[in-house]
């Protein structure tokens, strides 16, 4: 059983989601990697539905996460999410950017 089920609306997020999720223990750089495809998939996905968002200046993930109406967004209005998640989309990315630059092997 995942614990990503309620993303089967949103396919392409949920099958990236399930993949991380699956090699958390076998392969933690794979992991990292699908972790990071989920959170754009999912941050691409805000930016297309989402009139609230106004696209930054370019489109990678950390202009997209660090453009103010998308932490304005997190941080308040009728669907608050708190920040929180923003701080846990820094720390993925971040942890993703270090073991895939990385040649040897992560070890756990």
């Amino acid at each position: 059983m995942s614990n990503f089920t309620f993303l089967n609306t949103w396919q392409a997020i949920h099958d990236n989601a399930t993949q991380s999720e699956s090699s958390v223990y076998s392969d933690p750089r794979t992991c990292c990697f699908y972790a990071r495809r989920t959170l754009e998939k999912a941050v691409d996905w805000m930016y297309r539905y989402d009139v609230s968002l106004s696209p930054p200046y370019d489109t990678n993930l950390a202009a997209l996460i660090h453009e103010p109406s998308f932490k304005n967004n997190l941080a308040g209005g009728d669907y608050s999410l708190s920040l929180k998640p923003f701080s846990k989309r820094v720390i993925v990315r971040c942890i993703a950017i270090a073991l895939l630059a990385k040649m040897k092997p992560y070890k756990s």
